[in-house]
């Protein structure tokens, strides 16, 4: 940009050094090639957005058809897929024939217009020199000044071409990247210190973005070393609150305090890392089992890690392939089974060895017999720690100190199991449901 630019000035005063009507017209062509330019980048940047889009939309739907290959194949709907996936096919084809077509347009008026600019200077120059208002070696300077500016020019304008086309490919990335984050550290935060692992949740409202209200002047308190499971039906806000406990939402009213300390007044790095949690869908990196147990300590000891997967029952898979700790899991895990990446994940927070523990459905890939082997790792993994524990599968959790039964966003009943099933409140119902419904039925 710079040398074209300046090649033009400099150019521009040659030309009128020679003749005052040469740079008149170099500087007059300048600007209005530059304005066609500006007005029809623009319309590229467009048609390249909408192009981008159409790319999305079809490599979404795509990928999703291929994630769910076996849904499909268990309905038989490969014929249905493809026509499904044809449409948006098309429309990315649509979009990418309009954009190449304007590509074209756009690069033919560039050449036209630098080539209009060397014929019209050629022209007027060949002119004067013929009639002897300038020397043919003013010509000659003013030919190789013009071919020069236009060369450069042309190199140049495509160069921006190109520039904008992959700015309107890249402009929904770039849109994502640059937005700011809701969560943030407020400016005063301060890393967090736990010291016993007390939990309350103070009045606390929230509702999603789209409206829906979870929870209402909520209060719960959670002793240190305390282990409350947390039950109710599908929607009743028992993974809002954890996330709302791990900061991934706030709150619009209330507080959250772990040890007294606001969570909202620490660092977010050190609130996750005080609390470990066994998700129930775990997540498992592309890489090592080594290096996935010990995501959360890279500098663990190799003891360590191996002590983590015996109490996790993860041994004795773990032995049996050929590459033991070094074995590459694959993407999303899809080398290993559910219940083995589960107990990656356990053997994982044994090595957080954080003092709040958070139990998502902790077991629910398991078969019986594996489930009762990592209960009693998980009872080891609770001693010491504050533990919240959520549970479909009411029989996983008979042992907490209290279970806490939410229904709407409300706390219906708190207790230890057994209160609970004296009561014959909806806990008891519940829990008569689970234990006693298959036989029922039957």
């Amino acid at each position: 940009m710079t040398r074209v630019a300046m090649l033009m000035l400099v150019g521009g005063a040659l030309m009128f050094n020679a003749h005052a009507a040469y740079a008149f017209v170099l500087a007059a062509w300048a600007v209005l090639y530059l304005g066609i330019v500006v007005v029809l980048a623009k319309r590229c940047v467009v048609l390249s957005r909408a192009f981008s889009n159409e790319v999305s939309t079809s490599t979404g739907r795509l990928i999703d058809a291929i994630s769910n290959s076996d849904l499909v194949r268990a309905f038989a709907k490969a014929d249905y897929e493809r026509r499904f996936l044809s449409h948006f096919l098309c429309d990315e084809m649509d979009a990418s024939r309009r954009l190449r077509k304007f590509l074209i347009w756009m690069r033919s008026f560039m050449a036209v217009a630098t080539l209009a600019l060397l014929l019209g200077l050629v022209a007027l120059s060949g002119r004067d020199a013929l009639s002897g208002t300038i020397s043919v070696g003013a010509f000659a300077m003013i030919f190789f000044l013009a071919n020069q500016i236009i060369r450069s020019v042309q190199e140049l304008s495509y160069r921006m071409l190109d520039y904008f086309e992959q700015l309107g490919t890249l402009a929904e990335g770039l849109d994502l990247v640059s937005q700011e984050h809701e969560i943030v550290d407020s400016p005063s935060a301060r890393p967090l210190a736990v010291r016993a692992g007390a939990i309350r949740f103070e009045n606390i409202c929230f509702a999603h973005p789209d409206g829906l209200q979870v929870f209402k002047h909520l209060d719960l308190s959670i002793r240190p070393g305390e282990k409350v499971g947390l039950v109710g039906p599908s929607g009743a806000g028992k993974s809002t609150l954890v996330k709302l406990l791990r900061r991934q939402f706030e709150p619009q009213s209330g507080r959250i305090a772990i040890d007294g300390q606001d969570i909202a007044q620490v660092t977010w790095d050190s609130l996750n890392e005080a609390i470990a949690e066994v998700p129930q869908l775990a997540s498992v990196f592309h890489r090592a089992i080594r290096d996935n147990i010990r995501y959360a300590r890279p500098n663990a000891p190799e003891a360590e890690v191996r002590r983590a997967a015996v109490e996790a029952y993860a041994q004795d898979f773990i032995a049996g392939r050929a590459s033991g700790y070094d074995t590459i899991v694959g993407e999303q895990g899809i080398k290993l089974s559910g219940g083995e990446r589960q107990r990656i994940a356990i053997a994982r927070a044994l090595v957080k060895d954080a003092r709040i523990l958070v139990l998502d459905e902790a077991t629910s890939s398991l078969d019986s017999e594996s489930e009762h082997l990592i209960q009693q790792a998980l009872w080891t993994l609770m001693q010491g720690r504050t533990v919240i524990a959520i549970a479909h599968r009411l029989s996983t959790i008979v042992g907490m100190d209290r279970i806490v039964y939410l229904e709407a966003g409300r706390i219906v009943e708190d207790g230890p199991h057994r209160e609970l099933l004296a009561r014959g409140g909806a806990y008891a119902r519940l829990w008569n449901r689970q234990m006693g419904g298959f036989v029922n039925a039957a």
